[in-house]
């Protein structure tokens, strides 16, 4: 046996399905729950991103390189826009755009 295959694990016994492997790695592996749980979190983050964001994505809201404060957590850009907003606002169209892609290869 070489030592490669030495490496990779096989599924537990009496786990035939997909769902029951992540199921069964999800009991015994507290550091899957939590990567699971951060990949929830920021998937609810891109989602909910139009409602949760404080301001509109290029709304001046303060001065140029304002410091972080209660009100704006991450300070503002050179433009004086929030961070916490232009965050939130980027990560929600990434969803969106994987989706046209995966949809136009499928076309192509």
């Amino acid at each position: 046996m070489s030592e490669a295959s030495l490496m990779i694990e096989a599924p537990p016994e009496g786990v035939s399905s997909r769902r029951g492997f992540v199921l069964h790695t999800l009991r015994h592996r507290p550091a899957a729950v939590i990567g699971a749980t951060i990949l929830v979190l920021v998937g609810l983050g891109a989602v909910l991103a139009p409602w949760i964001a404080p301001y509109a994505l290029h709304e001046q809201v303060g001065p140029v390189f304002g410091h972080p404060s209660w009100s704006h957590p991450l300070g503002l850009d050179d433009g004086g826009i929030d961070m916490v907003a232009r965050a939130a606002r980027s990560s929600s169209g990434s969803p969106r755009r994987s989706s046209r892609w995966r949809s136009a290869a499928r076309w192509a």
